[in-house]
């Protein structure tokens, strides 16, 4: 096996960690938007963001160095395996620039009744300690 070859299995066993990683964050955003924790959520975001970038700069090494592989030793993905890791990169990286803002409009509203759950917290508060 030569260089080039470790070099390219290399590149796909991190591609592959990073679309673990990527796929553990999907799953950590979900429950955190479920349990309405945007701040952690605007995190989880970002780190999906940086993964995808990470994605993208190792498809372009394996891409340009798949052109030079010569051994039949490294069992190269098929195109269609590389065009379908591609597209979902594409297609999750436009999920996050659509899912920021659409955060930022749920955690607007949701603090817009801020101040009707503060009185009826205050309101309940009065009458338990009126009973006492």
């Amino acid at each position: 096996m030569t260089s080039q070859d470790s070099r390219y299995l290399s590149l796909l066993a991190e591609r592959l960690a990073l679309l673990t990683q990527l796929s553990r964050e999907l799953l950590n955003a979900r429950q955190q938007f479920i349990a309405l924790d945007f701040d952690a959520f605007d995190r989880t975001l970002q780190v999906q963001e940086e993964l995808c970038i990470q994605i993208r700069s190792t498809e372009a090494s394996l891409f340009s160095l798949q052109k030079s592989i010569s051994n039949a030793a490294v069992t190269r993905p098929s195109d269609a395996q590389d065009l379908l890791v591609r597209s979902l990169n594409v297609a999750n990286q436009a999920m996050l620039r659509h899912s920021r803002p659409t955060a930022v409009s749920m955690r607007n509203l949701l603090n817009s009744f801020q101040p009707a759950y503060e009185m009826s917290l205050t309101a309940s508060a009065g009458a338990f300690s009126e009973r006492g």
